[in-house]
């Protein structure tokens, strides 16, 4: 148990380096064919880059535990850097996230994992989304971190997976963590100068295909994170205290347990938190 618990730069930066690595090569291909005006292959290359990139919202997970690197600042300079380009605020996640693992699928304490009873959508506009385009998942996270940069939250009701804006859930946690709620008003003011830039730049100097492959990547062919997001608990038992029994472990192909940090060992890691990815 003591040797599943190590940490490793090494395996740390081949499998960070690796998923970043991969984004890097999707985005130039996208950008260089954008500028050659090669449609067909254009939307193609941007459609895996999506696909890949959308991923790294399991880096955000994974950095956030601090369990990937043996050296504490280099987890915390790869979560930031995850974090910004998926538009993800890390500290506002880490507040919810400590509650998700002491009470998993309480119904009366974590609000970030979906009810058990709450099946998944198959409707064909949101799976036309998660092929696509998500425009969805793009006006949550830009409304959540406006209104978490105003210090605003909604009035809308407390329950479980609530997707639209900032919830009475997240008022909650910033009352028991003041100063971690003023770190994520922070970042949600960073995040949106960052992608505001970007944007800003693309409309100046017209490279359009920089706001597409920069600032629009986590919300296109979102379709391999919602599968494999849903299996964590779906279906499974709530206000249960055997992690076995309201986790789910799945069994995937090497590619897809790469882009998704091998969070498919999922009862794995509700049952040892502290166990590094490549370990699990």
């Amino acid at each position: 148990m003591r040797e599943l618990h190590e940490r490793s730069d090494i395996k740390g930066f081949f499998q960070t380096l690796g998923h970043l690595g991969l984004l890097t090569c999707t985005g130039a291909l996208t950008a260089v064919l954008f500028v050659q005006e090669q449609w067909t292959w254009f939307f193609i290359a941007l459609w895996f880059h999506g696909s890949f990139g959308s991923m790294i919202g399991a880096a955000n997970h994974e950095l956030g535990h601090r369990t990937v690197f043996k050296t504490r600042s280099l987890n915390l300079f790869f979560l930031r850097v995850t974090s910004l380009l998926t538009w993800w605020n890390f500290h506002e996640y880490s507040m919810s996230h400590t509650f998700h693992h002491r009470n998993t699928l309480h119904t009366e304490a974590d609000f970030e994992a979906h009810l058990p009873t709450k099946p998944p959508s198959l409707q064909f506009k949101l799976l036309l989304q998660l092929f696509t385009f998500n425009f969805q998942n793009l006006t949550y996270r830009a409304s959540r971190s406006f209104l978490t940069a105003c210090g605003r939250f909604s009035t809308q009701p407390l329950r479980a997976g609530n997707d639209v804006g900032a919830t009475q859930w997240h008022q909650a946690l910033a009352e028991v963590y003041p100063e971690k709620q003023k770190d994520a008003v922070r970042w949600a003011r960073i995040v949106l100068g960052f992608h505001g830039s970007i944007i800003l730049v693309t409309f100046i100097f017209q490279v359009w295909w920089l706001a597409i492959v920069i600032s629009g990547f986590a919300f296109i062919g979102n379709w391999l994170g919602y599968f494999v997001t849903v299996a964590q608990h779906g279906g499974l038992r709530d206000n249960v205290p055997d992690f076995r029994l309201c986790a789910r472990t799945i069994h995937l192909n090497p590619l897809f347990e790469f882009l998704y940090w091998r969070m498919n060992y999922h009862a794995e890691h509700h049952m040892y938190a502290g166990v590094p990815c490549y370990n699990l």
